[in-house]
């Protein structure tokens, strides 16, 4: 006998440990988890921060914050791979489901390498109403009428749509700004810099090399 003949095979392995934590009911995730050492660091321009040690009591209650000048709130959650961060949405998550007024919150949570088609499922799934079964409806309709080549040309197309608009509202913007004698917003004068048909983002997205990767399977 060798040790080779006792080692598990990968369905044996799988039998008893799940490749991600995803995968089980939040009882065995919480039973599982174990407290993680987060740094904390402010993303502001012009200013350097080292960061603080932080503590997942501090990062749920940074997310339930309500004193937000701009009523919106962004935590990036960086680190290299398998540092679990995936693993800290899905406990950010379970916590939320656990307050009294869970009821409040719409969490959506969108899978790895997720479709457009699968977002859109994930952002109306579960919201109540008229309104958003309409949505459905119409989001269930577009998917049978589309097919799949229709798609990929559709989706590179509403980019460039989009753009466009953008740029011609930042050309108008501009033109009143001059006859009213002020500055010309910052973000206008961005969009005059990379909304450019003749360069830049449209250029991009119509050159060739760009429209394959549109393209599943090239």
């Amino acid at each position: 006998m060798k040790l080779a003949d006792f080692w598990p095979t990968e369905a044996n392995i799988l039998q008893c440990i799940k490749p991600e934590a995803e995968s089980d009911w939040d009882e065995v995730f919480l039973a599982i988890h174990q407290p993680m050492r987060l740094m904390k660091r402010a993303f502001k321009k012009d200013t350097a921060d080292d960061g603080r040690p932080a503590t997942e009591a501090d990062f749920l209650r940074e997310f339930l914050r309500e004193d937000l000048p701009t009523g919106t709130l962004l935590i990036p959650i960086l680190g290299d791979s398998g540092l679990g961060k995936s693993h800290l949405v899905r406990w950010l998550d379970v916590q939320l489901k656990r307050l009294p007024d869970a009821d409040r919150r719409h969490v959506i949570r969108i899978p790895k390498s997720s479709s457009l088609k699968t977002v859109l499922y994930h952002i109306l799934e579960d919201l109540p109403g008229e309104q958003y079964d309409e949505i459905r409806r119409q989001l269930k309709a577009a998917r049978e009428r589309l097919d799949l080549i229709g798609a990929e040309e559709r989706i590179r197309a509403e980019f460039l749509a989009a753009i466009r608009r953008r740029y011609n509202d930042a050309c108008q913007n501009r033109e009143d700004a001059k006859t009213r004698g002020e500055k010309v917003e910052q973000l206008d004068s961005e969009w005059f810099t990379h909304g450019d048909p003749q360069r830049c983002l449209p250029a991009l997205l119509s050159d060739p090399a760009t429209s394959r990767l549109f393209m599943p399977g090239t």
